[in-house]
Order: C-alpha cells, then sequence, then structure tokens
C-alpha cells in the first residue's frame, strides 16, 4: 500500500478536499495533532484503491475550519471528535458528543488542558444537603 503525504494551507483546504472527493477517494479519518504555542495539526486521511493520502494543514486555535459533512457525511463524528478533544473549531459540528457537560472535563487531547471550573455554590449546596450516616465517625468507622 503505497502511503502520500500532501500539506496544503488553510485557504486551499477545501479544493483539495473536494478534489479528493471527485476523485472517488473515501474519507477515512481526521487526524488533531496539537504542536503547542496554540498550533494544530490536522491530517485528511483517504483512500482509494491501495493508495492512502493524507493532506494536512495547520491551523491556529482560533481558525474555524469548514465541515466536510456535505461530501462526506460520515465524518460528523469525526469532527465533533477534533470540536471535543481538541476545541478545533469546526463550521456546524456538534461539541459535547464524547463528553459530557458539566463533567469538568475538556479537551483532554490539547497539550494545555482546559477545564471548566468548578461551580463553588454547587459544591458547597451539595455537600449541605449530604447527610452523614449516624453512627459514622470522621475516619469511616462505626462508633
Amino acid at each position: 500500500m503505497q502511503a502520500i503525504e500532501l500539506k496544503t494551507t488553510l485557504p486551499d483546504l477545501d479544493s483539495k478536499i473536494y478534489k479528493m472527493f471527485q476523485l472517488g477517494a473515501r474519507l477515512i479519518a481526521i487526524t488533531g495533532n496539537d504542536l503547542g504555542n496554540g498550533k494544530f495539526e490536522l491530517i485528511y486521511h483517504f483512500s482509494k484503491a491501495s493508495e492512502i493520502t493524507n493532506l494536512k494543514v495547520e491551523i491556529d486555535e482560533n481558525t474555524t475550519v469548514e465541515s466536510v459533512t456535505g461530501l462526506f457525511p460520515y465524518a460528523e463524528l469525526m469532527e465533533s471528535e477534533l470540536v471535543d478533544y481538541f476545541g478545533i473549531k469546526v463550521n456546524g459540528a456538534k461539541a459535547n458528543v464524547f463528553l459530557e457537560p458539566g463533567s469538568g472535563i475538556c479537551t483532554p487531547l490539547r497539550k494545555s488542558k482546559k477545564t471548566e471550573p468548578e461551580k463553588k455554590e454547587e459544591k458547597a449546596s451539595a455537600a449541605q444537603e449530604k447527610p452523614e450516616k449516624e453512627g459514622a465517625t470522621s475516619k469511616g468507622g462505626v462508633s
């Protein structure tokens, strides 16, 4: 199996993806890679016959990339992974598909992980509402 690596720029990304679609290539995966310093590499992996084409583009954390679901509808989950795990902005992609909102986990595959701030009021009120077991000591034993 032959692998081809192609680098492109963000302005040319959509036309290169469309060209792969016209050639009859299948999108088999989209990989995100955190390069650090707010830079990311996206790799669109295509397959046609016995050839794999890896289309690479570098973006910064404030860039929004266009969805490819118009050409490859099954890419919806791939794009949601980029959103949930890296915080990459994909136009039209759903967020919170893989990570539960309010879980405190946000963008776990980023080098500089972002987490949702804890809400102190909720934490304090939850502790007040939790009754202690009768006869339990502070060390977990029973008196």
